[in-house]
């Protein structure tokens, strides 16, 4: 019994021994775990402490304020603030140069826009002149573009946009060419105010062309000054508007632009009222389409002057016109686009619509000692191919008709306009843009007679 009770006396002191040995090492590792993690908090404490002092230095020294005439970034993209403003201004346009070669038929005189009217008939001298080469850098651009923040109206964006299309010198020298106002033009709260393309021309139904003049069988949208109100709900869209008015009948005399202001008045047309115009579009999601209406008030009024087809005095007529235009994505960008228009009187608003060579109007013609309205209707169907993001072509035909009254209208003015384009456009970034373009035309007038011709527009731009 007393060796069994030694034996557990033994084992009792053994087992406290290694408690110990065990007991000791597990205090001593976690006192320096311990110790460390005050370390840490001690170091956090005088980093939180140090960035509450340079906090409160930086509130407490005095701020240095922007001065009033420094120039700052502008809220428009590439902008930059006019000082002591709150409006932003961007500069940008393109530089082009082209080259136009007549192929045959005579051509249209080298002129880098597509005139059909000039287009000579078959068997005239002009017709057998083909090969006429013309280089130009005419239609380089410059573009002024405004936003306003904050006026009593609401934000402002403005428009000033000008070509060098005007009138200039010849080509012996300097090749000087006029710079010529295309657009300007303020918006605020839906309004629109200044020069700016009519709303009668929807763009995006527009096959893009290189010919300078957009292409045949279109709705006209003239450069003009006009008030407009747009609105907008979801995907449809409503404008109406009021806009200059301008007598293109026949016998009719252009008022002109002078450096004093409108200039010279027409001594026979008589521009009483404003023409007026509507437009509702429904744009979705893969059809965009769009119908207008344009009604005008067209007054002759040659008193003094010589007589047209024997009357003189006043007279008028109402004119206007419809157009239907859309646009339908097919694959991917591709996009089939649609134009219709017709009326009595279209005249200038469509596009490339007049006629006569000296760009007489025939949107109206006395007979009988009244001005009768001439019904004149247009057509145009293109299709836009991207064969990459970057290379696409445009294949577009149109063609434009009117129904003459004869003998008040020569037989020899022009009765149908038809064209045909087909180009490819190679654009890599978009600061620059190549293309090639080949044009067919044909006129025809109540002869009857007709001209064609084929031309090939070489186009390379730089945008900035």
């Amino acid at each position: 019994m007393a060796k069994l009770r030694g034996a557990a006396v033994r084992l009792w002191v053994g087992l406290g021994v290694l408690q110990g040995f065990m007991v000791l090492p597990l205090q001593a590792r976690a006192a320096d775990e311990l110790e460390a993690l005050r370390q840490q908090m001690r170091v956090l404490a005088d980093k939180m402490e140090r960035l509450e002092r340079e906090r409160s230095a930086s509130a407490a020294a005095p701020q240095t304020a922007t001065p009033a005439n420094a120039v700052q970034a502008g809220d428009l993209p590439g902008s930059f603030k006019i000082p002591g403003t709150n409006t932003s201004v961007k500069l940008g346009g393109f530089i082009a140069v082209e080259a136009v070669k007549e192929l045959n038929g005579g051509g249209m005189f080298g002129n880098i826009t597509s005139n059909l009217n000039t287009v000579p008939i078959e068997g005239s001298a002009q017709s057998s002149r083909s090969g006429q080469l013309t280089l130009s850098a005419r239609r380089s651009r410059l573009q002024l573009l405004t936003l306003t923040k904050g006026t009593a109206l609401g934000d402002v964006s403005g428009l000033v946009e000008a070509d060098f299309v005007g009138a200039g010198g010849t080509e012996y020298s300097t090749n000087s060419s006029g710079l010529r106002l295309r657009l300007a033009y303020a918006r605020v709260g839906g309004w629109t105010f200044g020069q700016a393309f009519s709303t009668f021309g929807d763009f995006a139904a527009v096959p893009p062309v290189i010919d300078f003049n957009g292409g045949f069988g279109l709705p006209g949208a003239p450069r003009q000054a006009l008030v407009r109100y747009e609105t907008k709900t979801g995907p449809h869209e409503w404008a109406w508007s009021v806009e200059n008015p301008e007598g293109d009948f026949a016998g009719a005399t252009s008022g002109t632009l002078t450096a004093g202001g409108v200039g010279p008045l027409s001594t026979t047309a008589l521009d009483k009222i404003p023409d007026f115009l509507a437009k509702y579009a429904y744009n979705g999601d893969r059809v965009r389409v769009a119908v207008a209406g344009v009604v005008r008030r067209l007054t002759l009024n040659n008193t003094g002057q010589a007589a047209i087809n024997g009357f003189v005095g006043e007279a008028s007529t109402t004119a206007g016109a419809l157009a239907v235009q859309a646009r339908v994505k097919t694959f991917g960008a591709d996009a089939l686009m649609l134009s219709v228009f017709g009326g009595p009187g279209v005249g200038r608003y469509g596009l490339n619509t007049a006629f006569t060579p000296n760009f007489q109007g025939t949107a109206a013609v006395v007979i009988g000692g009244k001005l009768e309205a001439v019904d004149q209707r247009g057509l145009n169907v293109g299709y836009l191919r991207y064969w990459t993001p970057e290379i696409r072509s445009t294949l577009s035909y149109g063609r434009v008709t009117a129904d003459n009254p004869h003998p008040a209208l020569p037989l020899n003015v022009l009765s149908k306009m038809e064209s045909l384009y087909a180009n490819v456009v190679w654009m890599p970034s978009k600061e620059y843009m190549f293309g090639a373009e080949w044009m067919r035309a044909r006129v025809k007038n109540d002869v009857p007679a007709r001209g064609d011709t084929d031309r090939l527009h070489l186009y390379g731009q730089y945008s900035f």
